[in-house]
Parts: structure tokens; sequence; C-alpha cells
């Protein structure tokens, strides 16, 4: 394959780039970013070819993949110069900074287990209504929140704020209304639910995470537990819980989602991979979906999630939904492709069956 052949040819001894902004012309550490490519798309095969899957997972495991956090391939906003993270733009658009909540789903597993990311990554207002939930200038102060561990709450899905049947004020447990701080301000209804903490997620400076070595680690944990040649399946999963919640503090040059290292230890001994071949591989794919989420890398959490079927998520019904009760499996392509390329778009259609939110992808079958 392109990427067998481009990994093999890396060499130290030649010339490096000199505009590197993942590794700084390291090209040792470009190695191994290829061989732990090439691990996350022999993974992505492994329900339509187990058997190629496993060729290359061996393969990469035998070239060496990342070998420790310096290692994580990210790419650093440079907000100054135009360049700033888009995650946190979005985050930081007035009526989506109000609104954006981290899942029910997400902080009640992670509470399960008493993991102290949540203090990490998670917050809830630290006023009272609509205003507490903007974002503000700097100098005005910042909308920082309260990340005490016990007052985390997250969001169920397939709620809304128009008053009816399935308002987020119906929701079991809801935590209750932000009201409003003064006669000018408005209730939030959302303001008691846990947010992506500002200080980490609103830094336009931060950088976004491309791959991590806690990923490559998971992933070699799951190839391992299906008896492939890849090393110590408990070795790997204990490496990655630990790689995972240090990887945090990289998000921020102020690494503010800093996870206290007495904890992490503790946490890794407490959470040993089982000896049962099902509930270790539900262990590490729940794992690969707190990293993914926590590091705001959503894209890598879907593909993951469509492929292993872990977490074992619930559907909502919502009126007027584009697919009822079940959760997309694709974007259907642009309207205007049809037109645009006419041809191929009938023959990816016919392969595929449908063009829509529930047709799988090749490797979701």
């Amino acid at each position: 394959t392109q990427l067998d052949a481009a990994t093999t040819a890396l060499d130290a001894s030649k010339d490096k780039p000199g505009a590197d902004l993942f590794y700084g012309g390291d090209i040792a550490k470009w190695k191994r970013l290829g061989y732990s490519l090439m691990l996350r798309v022999a993974m992505r095969l492994t329900k339509v070819d187990p058997a190629t899957a496993k060729t290359y997972a061996e393969k990469a495991f035998a070239g060496g993949t990342m070998s420790g956090i310096a290692d994580n391939a990210k790419a650093q906003a440079d907000n100054a110069n135009g360049n700033g993270n888009d995650n946190a733009a979005a985050y930081l658009v007035p009526d989506d900074f109000r609104e954006v909540r981290w899942s029910k789903t997400l902080i009640d597993f992670m509470k399960s287990s008493t993991d102290p990311r949540v203090i990490a990554v998670a917050e809830i207002s630290s006023g009272t209504g609509k205003a507490a939930n903007e974002v503000t200038d700097a100098s005005k102060g910042n909308p920082f929140g309260i990340n005490t561990y016990e007052l985390q709450i997250g969001m169920p899905n397939g709620y809304d704020q128009n008053g009816g049947t399935t308002d987020i004020s119906r929701a079991p447990g809801y935590p209750g209304t932000s009201p409003a701080a003064t006669a000018t301000d408005a209730a939030a209804p959302d303001g008691k639910y846990s947010r992506p903490r500002y200080a980490v997620y609103a830094d336009r400076n931060s950088v976004n995470m491309i791959y991590t070595y806690g990923e490559s680690e998971l992933l070699l944990a799951e190839a391992a537990v299906r008896g492939w040649n890849t090393g110590v399946a408990a070795t790997h999963y204990a490496n990655a819980l630990k790689a995972d919640m240090e990887t945090l503090a990289q998000l921020n040059v102020s690494q503010a989602a800093t996870v206290n290292a007495a904890t992490i230890p503790v946490y890794v001994a407490a959470h040993p991979l089982s000896a049962d071949q099902t509930t270790a591989t539900q262990q590490i794919n729940m794992e690969i979906w707190v990293l993914t989420c926590t590091t705001f890398d959503f894209n890598e959490a879907y593909a993951n999630w469509r492929r292993s079927g872990i977490p074992n998520l619930t559907p909502v019904t919502y009126q007027n939904q584009y697919i009822s009760g079940s959760i997309p499996r694709r974007m259907p392509y642009p309207i205007t492709l049809p037109q645009t390329n006419g041809a191929n778009y009938a023959a990816a259609v016919a392969s595929m069956g449908a063009d829509n939110f529930a047709t799988r992808v090749y490797w979701d079958k």
C-alpha cells in the first residue's frame, strides 16, 4: 500500500523537512506515526476483512508504533496570525456556547469509574442566567465555571427548549434552570448541565489532536485481545490509561486540563484489563471513546463507534427526524453532486445501496 511504502521509505539520514509542524523534522517520530496510522487503518477493517486487519496490525506493531505522549501528532493553532483553533471558534459562537453541554452518557460513564478527568474537562456555569452562559471579553471576566466533581451532570439527548413534552425541563434528573440574574437577563435552561471547560476548549490557541499514543496503545490492546501478535493487551491498556490522562495537559499552553498526577497511577491500578475477551474489548473501546471525546476528536470517536459498536448507544426518537429510531451511519452526499459528477455519484450509490443517513460505509457492514 502507499502508506506502507511511504513509512518504509522514511530515512533519518536523508533531508528533513524544515517546516514540520508536528515533529520539527524528527523522522523517527514520523516513522512511528506512519506505523500507528497503519494500525488504525488495519483496525478499521475488523468487521469486513479481519485477515487483512490482522496482517497490517501485526506489521504496524513490528515496525514500531508511537512510544509515548511526546509522539502525539497535534497541530498547534496560532490565533494571532489568523490560524485559530476552529473547534474553539465554533464553541465560542454565543448561541452555541450557551447551549453546548457534555452528554449524559459520557459524564455518567466517567463518574461511574470515578475518572479524575471529569474535573479537567467539565464545569457548570459559575453564575445565574443567560449572561453567565455567554462569551464575554476577558477584561470583563470570562465565564469560567465550577468544575467540582460532585456538581457535574451530563445532558440527556433528545430534548429541546420548546415547552412541550420533549422540553429539557422534563428530563429525568433535570438539575434546574439557571435563573435570570437581573431584570434585563434571561433564564438559562441548560445552565446547570456540565459544559466543556471554557479554559480548555474555548482557547483559540489550543491544539488539534490528530492521533495520540494512547489511541495507538488501545488499538494494539484490542488486536492482542483478538489473539494477534501485537504484544500484551493488559500492558497496552494500562499504558493507554496513563497516557490519555497525561495527554489532556497538551491541549493548551496553560495546561489547563492537567489531571492530578497522583490520581493517575491509582486509577490505572484500579482499572486493569479484564481477562475475558468480550469485557476487555468493551473496556478498550469505551476508553477510545472517552479519549477521543475529551480531546475533541469527534470524527474519530464516531468512526470507532461505527467500527466497534461501543459504546452501546440508545437512539432517541424526535419529531421530524431525518432518520427515525436509529443513529446516522454516514453523511449523505451534497445535493449538487448528481449534477456535477453524475456518473460517479450513480456508481457510488449503486455500490452502497442508497444515499442516506442509514447507509453504512464499506467498512461498517
